[in-house]
């Protein structure tokens, strides 16, 4: 199903005649956002990706000059005296630039999926403050409902003033929940608009996807694999170590016992390093991050599992309270214990949520 973003801008104009100057009030922007649209709207036009395609424009010219066989064209590439001729018949130049070129679009590729990465984050950081929100505004309720039957039970003689107090604390307890993460969520709106290049920070945000997950399952192996073909970082190095070879290829005109050739294979030996190393490291990141999905799986099923057991662990508290088994303390601390536990289950959600859109990035173009 195709996901469309829907701006609703409300112009509201209130003339007044006071001193012959016209009133306008500030304009409202109300968005309604898909994950898909926000990460559109903060990707499309961004200002932060105008250097990207000028790198990629430069490395499309610097590409074309050296298939022209233009020796060092525009004096980007300098190689010692004697050996530009043998580096253009063997192609060094033209190599070096398709290389250019490919980096620069692929650094584009990355820089998108960062931001892509980040948006999701805030978004669903949002998301999360909506949801822990709304589990605060349940236990506010609660706990009104409780002060009142407290409430009516005192003025009957059939509980004492240190019940009423502990139901008032509760209440009072709940009510500044409902405030703290009010302003949380507000925070979390406004770092999402900043990410969506929003410059109004009181426009209003409807966000339709919630965090929802499914069963987690991947082939490590061949994620690694594909991680190899596809990341940016790969790509650099791997290229790196590949023209270092065809360098020293191009020194050996002046014998392997030139101070050009020794540099040549001393670069050769570094680059390869550099590149097995980096794989090897790569390969163990992601290792650790398909890792972190399995654990913060593990998590989310407890905190499930917590959840249910603490809601009937409420239910029965409630039957014992009113058969007057419990004090109306012990009864708050069940329902105090029913929201934790709810809030447990939303950032278990988002971390799991989180982490399996990291390792997707991850085994593409990296972040």
């Amino acid at each position: 199903m195709k996901k469309t973003v829907s701006l609703l801008i409300t112009s509201v104009l209130i003339f007044l005649y006071a001193g012959g100057a016209l009133a306008q009030d500030n304009v409202q922007q109300v968005y309604t956002l898909s994950l898909e649209d926000a990460i559109k709207m903060a990707t499309d036009d961004s200002p932060q990706f105008i250097s990207a395609d000028a790198k990629i424009e430069d490395a499309q010219r610097q590409l074309k000059e050296a298939q022209k066989d233009k020796r060092n064209f525009k004096g980007v590439i300098r190689l010692p005296a004697g050996l530009a001729n043998v580096a253009l018949k063997q192609g060094y130049y033209v190599k070096q630039a398709e290389i250019g070129v490919k980096s620069a679009e692929m650094e584009k590729v990355q820089a998108q999926s960062s931001v892509a990465y980040d948006v999701t984050q805030k978004y669903y950081g949002v998301k999360l403050s909506e949801a822990l929100l709304e589990s605060a505004q349940r236990g506010y309720e609660l706990s009104l409902e409780n002060k009142e039957t407290m409430d009516i039970q005192f003025s009957l003689g059939l509980v004492s003033e240190l019940d009423v107090k502990n139901a008032e604390y509760a209440m009072n307890q709940a009510k500044n929940a409902c405030a703290t993460y009010e302003r949380s969520l507000d925070i979390a709106k406004k770092s999402l608009l900043i990410a969506l290049l929003i410059d109004n920070e009181n426009a209003q945000l409807t966000l339709t996807d919630d965090i929802e997950y499914e069963e987690f399952s991947a082939n490590l192996f061949e994620d690694v694999a594909l991680a190899m073909e596809q990341r940016y970082d790969i790509y650099s190095l791997k290229s790196a170590y590949e023209q270092s070879l065809s360098y020293r290829k191009v020194t050996e005109v002046l014998g392997l016992s030139s101070s050009e050739y020794s540099a040549a294979n001393k670069n050769v030996i570094q680059m390869d390093y550099n590149y097995t190393n980096t794989k090897k490291l790569i390969a163990l990141s992601i290792n650790s991050s398909y890792n972190t999905i399995l654990n913060e799986q593990d998590s989310l099923k407890l905190a499930q599992q917590n959840l249910e057991l603490k809601n009937q662990e409420y239910d029965v508290a409630k039957i014992q309270h009113n058969l007057g088994m419990i004090t109306n303390t012990q009864l708050t601390a069940a329902m105090n214990s029913v929201m934790q536990a709810e809030i447990q289950l939303e950032n278990a959600k988002l971390s799991y949520k989180l982490a399996v859109e990291k390792y997707g990035y991850e085994i593409k173009i990296g972040l």
